[in-house]
């Protein structure tokens, strides 16, 4: 009967598929449908440059590149550090950064580095030859025109133009320091573009190619934008407090090319400064720069709502401050290690084994046989479990705080081990009383249990102590020095 229904069935399944229209003994593929494409994602190199076509869209509106109310999360940084002091407090001449982190990769304990993809954008208002020459000037005492030479000026038209979309020019870089318009013939008419350097990076490549833009025709608000693909060097990186360890992954941006006296970007005339809703037009939450929301970095997590911190920071040649009192940008994200894995595991099964071997001080301290041979084997345990937590720990040279804790758990069962020899050869070749011996059984309990209760605490505290560092972003010095 079973054989029956299963023949009855598929005789009927194959009718049913011959009388199917688009039945075959291949499926046939779907055709390839002509509607719109689906909306963007952030995902890939489209959403690495969706912000920049956001910022093109809102400057290429009626009024675009006027905007009088910046962002209220940027107003407290923008009062601080928008720039080091400018010239006359007048932004115009300033070299307004933005720093947009796309991928952070896992961090490299021994070469102090780590793998990052971000986009660094340089805004600039182009004062044109008039301009430079009556900011020159102004800082000689009015004393004629500067020393620069032409090529170090800006050689294009200094009238202006109403804003529009067909008058907006797109530049294509000529080299590191000038750009000329798409359609035009090099160095017919070009526009000197900042030189930027990344001060801390060992091996970069530049996803596409640069893009500059000329945003709004009657400010002369300049745009220059890059992605780049680096490994990121991190100065002074330190694992000592793994797995609780904090760290600055940090980012350093300077203008160090034609900053000396009358050149085209003379540091006295050119501040560094961060980007303002103004150059942004609201494309993006914070105008200098953020984290996309979607970076992940392994086996660390940051704090979303401090994000990136900015800092203008003198620069130094090796040991020796630069003279000329320069600054450079350093962004830098505080990121601080999951440690759930040591947390939630290692550490309190280290913990109950060393109370559980405190319970051989209740045995008969003439039997150090069996409670030396219980204690081992709760340390040969303890071996096992540290070979495994080896793994995983960072290779360096120098002890770190894992490593320290559980070096204090082994410790105090070797005391254990040794207090049980005590006891028992003051028991039978000292004639010590039991009551003695369980005096000194007590004693070394409370003591147990105190070390094991006090590194506990220690290691728990540097958790506490790497969150409020996280949060608020600063360390207590005694704090940190008792870890």
């Amino acid at each position: 009967q079973f054989h029956k229904i299963v023949r009855r069935w598929a005789t009927s399944r194959n009718s049913a598929i011959a009388h199917c229209p688009l039945s075959d003994a291949t499926p046939k593929p779907q055709a390839m449908s002509s509607a719109a494409p689906p909306p963007p994602t952030f995902g890939g190199e489209h959403g690495q440059t969706i912000l920049i076509e956001r910022q093109n869209s809102m400057h290429r509106q009626p009024g675009g590149g006027v905007l009088t109310s910046p962002s209220q999360e940027s107003l407290p940084l923008l009062k601080e550090n928008f720039a080091y002091g400018s010239l006359g407090g007048d932004d115009r001449y300033t070299i307004r950064h933005q720093v947009v982190v796309w991928y952070i990769g896992k961090l490299d304990v021994v070469t102090s580095s780590v793998p990052m993809t971000f986009r660094v954008t340089l805004f600039w208002n182009d004062p044109g030859i008039a301009g430079m020459n009556h900011q020159q000037q102004q800082l000689d005492g009015g004393a004629g025109s500067t020393s620069a030479t032409a090529a170090d000026d800006v050689s294009i038209s200094t009238t202006t133009t109403s804003t529009t979309a067909t008058a907006r020019k797109v530049w294509k870089m000529h080299g590191r320091r000038q750009a000329y318009p798409q359609d035009d013939i090099p160095l017919q008419s070009t526009i000197d573009v900042p030189p930027i350097s990344i001060m801390n990076v060992s091996t970069f490549e530049i996803v596409s190619s640069p893009e500059i833009t000329m945003l709004n025709d009657d400010t002369r608000l300049m745009r220059w934008t890059c992605m780049y693909r680096a490994t990121v060097i991190q100065e002074n990186l330190t694992v000592e407090r793994f797995p609780h360890d904090i760290h600055d992954i940090q980012l350093r941006l300077a203008i160090l090319s034609e900053r000396n006296k009358g050149r085209r970007w003379d540091r006295r005339i050119w501040k560094l400064g961060l980007a303002t809703a103004a150059d942004n037009m609201h494309s993006i939450r914070v105008p200098h720069g953020l984290v996309v929301d979607t970076v992940r970095m392994p086996d660390f997590h940051y704090n979303k709502e401090r994000n990136l911190q900015f800092q203008f920071c003198r620069l130094k040649h090796g040991l020796v401050e630069d003279e000329s009192n320069d600054m450079y940008l350093q962004a830098s994200l505080t990121v601080l290690r999951e440690s759930g894995y040591y947390d939630n595991n290692i550490v309190p099964l280290l913990a109950l084994l060393n109370v559980v071997a405190v319970s051989v001080t209740t045995m008969d301290d003439t039997d150090f046989f069996q409670r030396g041979l219980l204690t081992m084997n709760i340390a040969f345990v303890e071996i096992g479990i540290r070979m495994t937590a080896d793994s995983h720990l960072p290779s360096v040279g120098y002890e770190i705080h894992l490593q320290k804790i559980l070096n204090e758990f082994f410790f105090m069962l070797m005391f254990l081990v040794l207090e049980a020899m005590s006891v028992s050869v003051l028991r039978q070749y000292f004639g010590a009383t039991a009551e003695h011996t369980k005096i000194m059984d007590w004693m070394t309990g409370i003591i147990a249990v105190s070390h094991n209760f006090y590194t506990v605490y220690n290691y728990y505290s540097a958790k506490s102590l790497g969150a409020k560092e996280l949060k608020f972003g600063y360390t207590d010095p005694k704090q940190a020095k008792s870890l």
